[in-house]
Parts: structure tokens; C-alpha cells; sequence
């Protein structure tokens, strides 16, 4: 999904500027599935629990939650 003129949004949220991973371009989102996938990798072999916060205000994000429950 590409979305023309569209701008990256935390919503002011406090932590989401040094926390985040922004879905906007295809090359981003592979950047982003690295990153998941890397956190659970250390997660995993750390036996400790990994929460993950997603903001969004449409379909994205439930489309993003659902991969990830999925496994990616």
C-alpha cells in the first residue's frame, strides 16, 4: 500500500517519537518487520514477555495487529 501525500503521525503521544516504527513506505515496513521480528528473536531467548503499542486511526493498524498475531 502506498499512500501519496500522506505524513508521519505519533498523535503527541508521549514515548512514540523515540520508540516508534512508521509504516509508510514499502522499504519502511520491511525496515519495521526486521525490527518485530528482532525484538521477538531477543524476547524469546531472553523468556521474557515483549509489548507492542500501535497507534494508528484507521485500517493499518488493525491490518498490522492481526500480522503480528499471525506471527508475521
Amino acid at each position: 500500500m502506498l499512500a501519496l501525500g500522506s505524513e508521519e503521525n505519533d498523535f503527541g503521544t508521549p514515548g512514540a517519537r523515540e520508540h516508534r516504527l512508521f509504516l509508510t513506505l514499502a522499504a519502511g515496513d520491511e525496515a519495521s518487520r526486521g525490527a518485530l521480528r528482532a525484538a521477538f528473536r531477543l524476547a524469546r531467548a531472553q523468556q521474557d514477555a515483549l509489548s507492542i503499542a500501535i497507534m494508528s486511526r484507521g485500517a493499518t493498524g488493525v491490518e498490522l495487529a492481526t500480522e503480528i498475531r499471525d506471527g508475521m
